[in-house]
């Protein structure tokens, strides 16, 4: 098996789950963070059904303090009985010490405790041992996915990769591009690499006129890789901080030029296109211009 087919074969195993993780895909979109979706979807549903107030305290089901609940107190029956200063003794120890800081330690076990609602139902204790089950499924993959991100990361590190250097690039991602152009000498341009892609327009030439069209053509694969990498780029995360402004800069400048959001986003795909093969060729890594707030209060760009 040559280099390249067994980065795809590694990646293969990422995205659709090994063995007992077969619930495992990676998210590859939002900086990259992988989410067993059909775990959380049905812890949600279980947890869901109880009532809106009450998981409204943790919304993401998937941060530390939120597993540490639900897994305690799946349901509100089973928090009779607890007391505000218990309660928040709890979650400062589940959240590292994170809930509480810079506020009394009360105030969320208090907003959790002054909402509850009593949605008892027959056979509640079945619906309890379900959600802590799902629980411990979700706990499960996510340590299958963190051995297959080492074992990935580790395999990665034969070739020099460099791209997790960039931010917005993770361990399983940077897997997907290089097991998408394998090896990258047989690409010697950055353009070449970017008509393999789907980047390049396609120019027909008829008589005096040239038109240039859209590429549909090319690894599709690689094409929506870019195409998120370069959305990721240039939209802000949640702390509303510009992921790169370079890339952030670049696209307004090119809207500002009189292109479309389409051409706009084009153009950065195409500048990250340059920049990866420049990266796999002279394995060098790329340096992130600083992150600050964006101008536009977080609103989305595209």
């Amino acid at each position: 098996m040559n280099d390249g087919n067994q980065i795809s074969k590694l990646t293969s195993e990422i995205k659709a789950g090994t063995g007992a993780a077969t619930t495992t895909v990676a998210a590859a979109a939002q900086g990259g963070q992988p989410y067993e979706l059909d775990t959380y979807n049905l812890l949600n549903q279980l947890v869901g059904v109880v009532t809106d107030s009450y998981t409204a305290s943790y919304p993401n089901v998937d941060s530390q303090a939120a597993i540490a609940f639900f897994m305690r107190y799946p349901s509100p029956s089973t928090l009779e009985g607890t007391t505000h200063e218990d309660l928040a003794a709890f979650l400062r120890e589940a959240s590292d010490w994170r809930v509480g800081a810079g506020k009394p330690g009360t105030v969320k076990a208090q907003e959790i405790l002054d909402t509850l609602q009593d949605t008892t139902v027959p056979f509640q204790e079945i619906r309890d041992d379900a959600v802590r089950s799902t629980i411990r499924q979700i706990v499960y993959n996510s340590g299958e996915i963190d051995q297959l991100e080492k074992t990935l990361a580790e395999f990665l590190e034969q070739f020099q990769c460099t791209l997790t250097s960039m931010n917005g690039i993770n361990t399983v991602s940077a897997a997907q591009i290089l097991s998408c152009i394998g090896d990258i000498k047989r690409f010697s341009t950055p353009a070449k690499l970017a008509r393999y892609s789907g980047i390049a327009p396609v120019t027909h030439a008829s008589g005096k006129k040239d038109l240039q069209f859209a590429n549909h053509r090319g690894n599709r694969e690689l094409n929506y890789l870019l195409y998120m990498l370069s959305m990721r780029m240039i939209n802000m995360p949640v702390d509303n901080k510009m992921l790169n402004p370079f890339f952030y800069e670049y696209y307004h400048r090119k809207l500002s030029e009189g292109k479309t959001k389409k051409q706009a986003l084009k153009c950065v795909q195409r500048r990250l296109v340059n920049i990866i093969w420049t990266m796999l060729t002279n394995h060098e890594e790329y340096v992130n211009p600083p992150m600050f707030e964006a101008p536009n209060n977080g609103k989305d760009d595209t």
